[in-house]
C-alpha cells in the first residue's frame, strides 16, 4: 500500500492579490511523492476611496471630503430636498446623482443617460449603485 502525506501551505508575497499554494509531499515507506504549484486567480485590487470621498446634499450638491478632487455637477435643486443617492465609477472620475423622481444626473466625466423613469412630485426612487466594472466609456 502506498501512502502520501500532503501539506498545503498558502503564501502571500505582497504582489497585489496573488497567492500561491504549495503542496508539500512527504514520502512514507512504499509511497510516491505528489506535488504541485499553482497560482490563485487574480482579484481586482480594492478601490482607493481614501482620496475619493464625497458628500451629497439634499439639493444635489456634491462636496469633496479631504483631498478628493472637485466633481462638476449638472443639476441642483435649491431649497428642494430631492437628491437621494450618489454613485461613482470605481475610479471616481464621475458618476450619477439620483433624484427622488427617478432622474439620473451626470457628475464629473460621466456621460448623460436617460433613466427612462420619471415620477414628478412623487418620491419613488431611493438609491442608485454602479457596477464594479462601470466606467465613463461604458457606464452600464
Amino acid at each position: 500500500m502506498r501512502r502520501v502525506l500532503i501539506v498545503s501551505i498558502a503564501v502571500s508575497l505582497g504582489l497585489g492579490s496573488v497567492a500561491f499554494l504549495f503542496n508539500l509531499s512527504v514520502r512514507l515507506p512504499n509511497s510516491v511523492a505528489i506535488g504541485a504549484l499553482g497560482a490563485a486567480p487574480r482579484v481586482a485590487p480594492p478601490v482607493d476611496n481614501e482620496n475619493h470621498l464625497y458628500v451629497l446634499d439634499g439639493w444635489g450638491g456634491v462636496h469633496p471630503v479631504g483631498a478628493s478632487p472637485q466633481l462638476a455637477t449638472t443639476t441642483t435643486w435649491p431649497n428642494k430636498d430631492i437628491a437621494y443617492s450618489l454613485a461613482l465609477f470605481p475610479d471616481a472620475s464621475g458618476g450619477y446623482v439620483l433624484d427622488g423622481w427617478g432622474g439620473l444626473h451626470p457628475v464629473g466625466l460621466a456621460p448623460a443617460v436617460d433613466s427612462h423613469v420619471s415620477w414628478p412630485n412623487w418620491i419613488g426612487a431611493r438609491e442608485v449603485v454602479m457596477a464594479p466594472w462601470s466606467s465613463t466609456i461604458a457606464p452600464d
